[in-house]
């Protein structure tokens, strides 16, 4: 389904790395399983209920009798990603998938490492609802501040055309630096470590990082994000699937700015043809309105222990994600055992 035919509704639309809009009408009943079968591979999704698969994806049509939360927990261990078949954009062909033999265990074994995953996955989305509804707060003040123009003071303001006096329109490229992302040498990988951030989230660890604190970025390539702004963990690693916006704090600050970008929709700075694709370009020469520095900081303010908040959540989530990340393939391969898991050949769900 084209991007342009979602039309708003209560169905997830799931891409390759995540559900991204909703659509007023279902594909497919849940649960199910989702990967990405073009432009970004390796993300394994679970959905509970009626969803769409995007066209960028594959689904499980037919559990063939196993346990679903169980095929979603060992294909993640199958590292869908170095099954690539493409030339240029990365592509999973699911026939070559159907020819693999696997080992798994029998349905009650299957049930007790998907419950014992599931705890901790559990945690995380009560984490995530928690940050919802952060991050709403934070939306909604800067919404009634600089959208609705309802700021500290507004009344005895002066406008102009519109504009509060002292406030300017100003290129990116006058305030901000801009730095591409870099792959990760393969070599440097590991299970532990500083957080490798792609713009889409953390898609694994490394050895290095690349920046110290929380870093403004725009997801710059990829399919279903390129366009979406963020703020990378603390002492992280970032891809080139985003681009780093380093404001001079000086006549604009990174939080102001941050909430900025993200209230408007930068697809359209997509100058990619064949690829999604925002350039450092695209971003210098986009303009925006500025205030003034005093009411950044008055907004700052206020945002910054909430965004405090977030930081310690999203930290919480990590070490989750890390513990279950090492159980995952102990569990799977029976290294670490659930009680009486025994195992039988099966070839693979696909």
């Amino acid at each position: 389904m084209p991007n342009s035919n979602i039309a708003e509704g209560e169905f997830p639309v799931v891409t390759s790395t995540e559900i991204k809009w909703f659509h007023k009408e279902f594909k497919v009943e849940g649960p199910g399983v989702v990967t990405g079968r073009s432009g970004s591979l390796g993300t394994v999704q679970y959905v509970e209920g009626k969803y769409w698969p995007h066209n960028t994806t594959l689904y499980v049509k037919d559990f063939k009798g196993n346990h679903p939360k169980f095929v979603y927990y060992f294909l993640q261990t199958m590292h869908l990603e170095n099954f690539n078949a493409g030339a240029g954009i990365p592509s999973l062909n699911q026939n070559h998938l159907h020819k693999l033999k696997i080992l798994i265990p029998e349905f009650d074994g299957q049930k007790r490492i998907a419950s014992i995953l599931s705890v901790y996955d559990n945690l995380i989305e009560t984490n995530n609802q928690r940050l919802k509804l952060l991050e709403q707060t934070t939306r909604q003040l800067y919404k009634e501040w600089f959208v609705r123009m309802r700021f500290p003071d507004y009344k005895k303001t002066k406008f102009k055309k519109g504009i509060p006096e002292g406030w300017q329109v100003v290129k990116l490229k006058e305030y901000c630096s801009f730095k591409y992302g870099t792959m990760p040498k393969a070599n440097l990988i590991t299970e532990i470590g500083y957080p490798i951030f792609s713009g889409y989230g953390i898609v694994g660890f490394y050895k290095k990082m690349m920046f110290e604190h929380k870093t403004l970025i725009v997801v710059a390539r990829g399919v279903g994000g390129t366009g979406d702004v963020k703020l990378t963990p603390k002492n992280c690693w970032l891809t080139n699937l985003a681009i780093a916006i380093f404001p001079n704090e000086v006549n604009l600050h990174k939080h102001f700015l941050y909430h900025t970008l993200s209230a408007i929709d930068l697809r359209f700075l997509d100058s990619g043809s064949a690829q999604s694709q925002i350039t450092i370009a695209d971003l210098g020469n986009f303009k925006l309105l500025i205030p003034n520095v005093i009411l950044q900081k008055r907004f700052e303010k206020i945002i910054i222990p909430i965004e405090d908040q977030l930081e310690n959540l999203q930290q919480q989530n990590i070490k989750l994600r890390q513990i279950r990340d090492r159980l995952l393939p102990r569990l799977v391969s029976g290294k670490l055992q659930a009680k009486d898991v025994s195992k039988t050949k099966k070839s693979v769900i696909a």
